[in-house]
């Protein structure tokens, strides 16, 4: 299960990056959501700037939500070193 979640939080990060400001952050409990192509043109250029304007933990939390939306399943995190997991606490920011 750990390698899964593993995979599912680098699965969100390509995700996130081959559909720039396609994904809109609803929350760090919460699945990211889908812009479709029919949203509004004021919709997805706020999703478009709020993307481009994340900072380093930002772009963490999305890659977990975009996981969670994929999977269904919340990406935490677990153990000593604080690896990805479903379960588990939220990524404390400054996680490197």
């Amino acid at each position: 299960e750990t390698l899964t979640a593993i995979l599912a939080h680098e699965l969100g990060h390509a995700c996130d990056f081959l559909n720039p400001g396609r994904w809109e952050f609803a929350g760090r409990d919460k699945p990211a959501k889908w812009v479709p192509e029919a949203a509004s043109a004021d919709r997805k250029k706020a999703a478009q700037r709020r993307w481009l304007n994340r900072d380093d933990d930002e772009i963490e939390f999305w890659a977990d939500s975009i996981a969670y939306a994929l999977t269904g399943k919340k990406i935490g995190y677990c153990g000593p070193c604080l690896i990805q997991c479903f379960g588990g606490v939220e990524r404390p920011r400054g996680l490197r």
